[in-house]
């Protein structure tokens, strides 16, 4: 068995003679960090010499390319088995879930309390419809059925 390093600084000149002792019929593992198949690493070029000379390329994944599971899982799946060389770690972030709607008494109070801070009533209807999961639409009907008549004095006195 011989070992030798293939790496994109020596791939140029690895090339041909890896090819010739494949056409020796000698058998050929290529072992990359680089996962299964070879994407960007130097495996890629190789792959296609063999495939342009009609070699077999057969690729093997490596025991632990792939796993799923939950943080929890994978604290006790590897509490046992050890892995071994790089880990990375794919996090999913918190699913988004909707509030439940509020009741219209809260929406109408929150709009209230903004109204009376001197915000515009579209203004705070936007503010109530980014803070629940209601429409703005939704929030802008409640708003003029409660508000409507009060603002449009309010405007007139202006």
């Amino acid at each position: 068995m011989l070992l030798l390093s293939y790496h994109k600084f020596n791939e140029a000149q690895r090339e041909q003679s890896v090819l010739n002792r494949l056409k020796q019929g000698e058998i050929v593992a290529l072992i990359s960090d680089a996962g299964t198949p070879g994407i960007s690493d130097p495996g890629t070029q190789l792959a296609k010499m063999c495939a342009r000379e009609n070699i077999d390329v057969i690729p093997i994944p490596g025991a632990c390319a792939f796993w799923r599971g939950s943080l929890g899982e994978a604290k006790q799946e590897f509490l046992i088995r050890q892995p071994k060389g790089e880990i990375t770690l794919l996090i999913e972030g918190k699913e988004e879930t909707k509030a439940d709607n509020p009741t219209d008494t809260e929406v109408e109070e929150e709009l209230r309390v903004l109204i009376s801070d001197g915000h515009s009533l579209s203004t705070a209807v936007k503010t109530v419809a980014e803070r629940t999961s209601m429409r703005k639409k939704e929030v802008y009907s409640l708003a003029l059925k409660k508000f409507g008549k009060q603002i449009q004095v309010e405007d007139e006195d202006d």
